[in-house]
């Protein structure tokens, strides 16, 4: 028996800033806690339902960043969970006011889990129900220990970064067998280019394009998007797939979603934003798309410090 699956993900990458990379641990400057939820292919039966939140401080005077996130995702009728906890810490070398690096590790306790009574198996079948599970599984619940680390540069229109998963190549099987998880490795880089701009570092109005490219073992990803923001609205779209032809697979192209965004930033602190799927895979429409709603709250931000540093210009959601 072979089973092939994925690490939860996220539309609004940014709204899960430590799960992107953890070198964006405490990169606003202040405390921020960071929530995500989303609904993949709601016109199924079972289709994914993926959870994040967490919290990350920044230590000025040290320039050290240090998070706390928990990440929940569920998926099929077979009730398979994946739950992790991880602590992030990043530094920040920076090299002026508005640029420099920022380096982070990620540390985390997964579990992954089903739930054994909702399997049917061959035997079960051939013997009208009444033979007890006759399948291969030997474990309906696994932990393991996980590591990643990030590399972020910045500057004051521009950033670029790197993040790499599983660096320790945890085992995940549910047959006890010597399964080890392969890397994954995550690049993503954006620009910020203001439309208006209010005092000399601050724009009103811009539009920001991002890319991002991931890829572990045999699969990869493209997501290619942009923002625009005015004022406190931002609105974005994004194409997630990669449209060539696969080996061994002639008649599979890699399309995956048409992403639309909206998203608020009230009282400067809160950010409110919502995005939908539009499902361009095999699955059709017919799959229902995937929503996903976010909810940031950033204490306020000290006037003398950002007097004398500017965020990451990354987008918000």
């Amino acid at each position: 028996m072979e089973v092939k699956g994925q690490d939860p993900q996220f539309s609004q990458v940014f709204a899960a800033p430590l799960y992107l990379n953890p070198a964006l641990t405490g990169n606003t400057g202040q405390d921020r806690v960071a929530m995500t939820h989303r609904r993949q292919w709601m016109g199924l039966t079972h289709g994914y339902v993926s959870s994040s939140l967490s919290y990350d401080h920044n230590f000025r005077k040290k320039k050290v960043g240090v998070g706390f996130s928990m990440l929940k995702d569920q998926a099929g009728i077979q009730g398979l969970q994946f739950t992790e906890f991880a602590g992030t810490i990043s530094k920040d070398l920076s090299i002026g006011p508005f640029n420099g690096f920022r380096l982070g590790m990620k540390l985390a306790q997964t579990t992954r889990s089903y739930d054994l009574d909702k399997l049917v198996f061959w035997d079960q079948l051939y013997s009208g129900g009444d033979a007890s599970n006759g399948g291969p599984l030997v474990l309906d619940k696994i932990r393991y220990f996980d590591t990643g680390s990030g590399l972020l540069y910045y500057s004051q229109k521009f950033w670029g970064g790197i993040n790499v998963n599983h660096l320790n190549r945890p085992v995940q099987s549910f047959l006890g067998s010597d399964y080890r998880m392969d890397m994954k490795f995550s690049l993503h880089a954006g620009a910020e280019i203001p439309l208006q701009k209010r005092g000399s570092h601050f724009p009103t109005s811009s539009i920001q394009p991002v890319i991002i490219y991931k890829f572990q073992q045999d699969w990869n990803q493209l997501d290619v998007g942009a923002y625009y923001q005015e004022h406190g609205f931002r609105i974005g779209c994004w194409y997630r797939g990669l449209p060539i032809r696969k080996k061994g697979e002639p008649d599979y192209r890699n399309n995956d979603a048409l992403v639309i965004m909206l998203g608020a930033e009230m009282a400067e602190q809160w950010q409110l934003g919502y995005s939908y799927d539009i499902t361009l895979s095999n699955l059709t429409m017919k799959s229902g798309g995937s929503h996903e709603i976010s909810l940031i709250y950033e204490w306020p931000r000290s006037s003398k410090y950002m007097q004398k540093r500017r965020p990451i210009p990354c987008p918000r959601f």
